[in-house]
């Protein structure tokens, strides 16, 4: 352990004089289907897709950063899946929410536009506090030397994040942070939902572009949270909410 402290404070050292603070990094989203056939249909739910994939890209500066969906994704047809099976017909939609998530680390501060069931919400707060614990791992991502750090959500849910000290910007995707570097990767709860970085630019990012969301109805995070709970024990009420499980992570 001592050994991988006395690493990580010398690479460090030796690249934050010179590193690049600002660009884009492109990442792959892969969320594992865990869907749980009702019975007499598991013959049809075989031919459900196993996991389902995303793009999103980061946009980041020495002091912000805007994680959001790369546009030609959203809407796309192939998100749509048929299930037939003895005159009973399935459809289910897997487009992507818009959202947008913008993060200033100077002032403390995020604004989160999300999709809940149809509306558009504006989630303020602060970036989440994590207690995360570097470990001995060590790999490369996107050409990027990366060390493993993991903390846990909710005191269930293990979260697995690499990062790298070339990148001395304390971001990550999906609003993660707090360590001395760029998250390159996070694995939540074994690998049910992975987000790889596959191509960083260190070119600097349109200035246009990194404006935090602005639309929605304006809330803080536990007010969001309320009305979400709410919202599925409604549908769970009424039979449309079975298996729907959701992690949350203070973005």
């Amino acid at each position: 352990m001592l050994r991988s402290i006395l690493f990580l404070l010398l690479m460090c050292s030796s690249v934050m004089l010179f590193a690049q603070k600002e660009g884009t990094i492109q990442y792959t989203i892969v969320n594992q289907l865990n869907f749980e056939a009702p019975e007499g249909m598991e013959e049809m739910f075989k031919n459900m897709p196993k996991e389902r994939s995303s793009k999103r890209e980061l946009l980041f500066t020495s002091e912000e950063g805007l994680f959001r969906n790369v546009e030609d994704k959203i809407g796309n047809e192939s998100d749509e899946v048929s299930l037939e099976d003895e005159g009973i017909h399935i459809k289910m939609n897997f487009n992507e929410p818009e959202e947008t998530l913008y993060t200033n680390l100077a002032e403390g501060k995020t604004i989160h536009q999300r999709d809940l069931f149809g509306k558009t919400f504006l989630v303020t707060g602060t970036p989440e506090k994590m207690n995360w614990k570097v470990g001995k791992g060590k790999k490369k991502i996107a050409d990027y030397i990366c060390m493993e750090a993991t903390t846990m959500q909710d005191d269930t849910v293990q979260v697995v994040a690499w990062f790298t000290p070339q990148i001395p910007i304390s971001m990550g995707p999906e609003g993660f942070g707090g360590l001395p570097g760029m998250i390159l990767q996070v694995d939540i709860d074994g690998g049910n939902t992975k987000i790889t970085a596959s191509e960083v630019s260190l070119e600097s990012p349109d200035a246009e572009g990194m404006v935090a969301p602005s639309k929605g109805k304006k809330v803080d995070h536990e007010t969001f949270i309320k009305i979400r709970e709410e919202k599925l024990k409604e549908m769970n009420a009424q039979g449309g909410g079975r298996g729907i499980r959701i992690i949350e992570h203070r973005g």
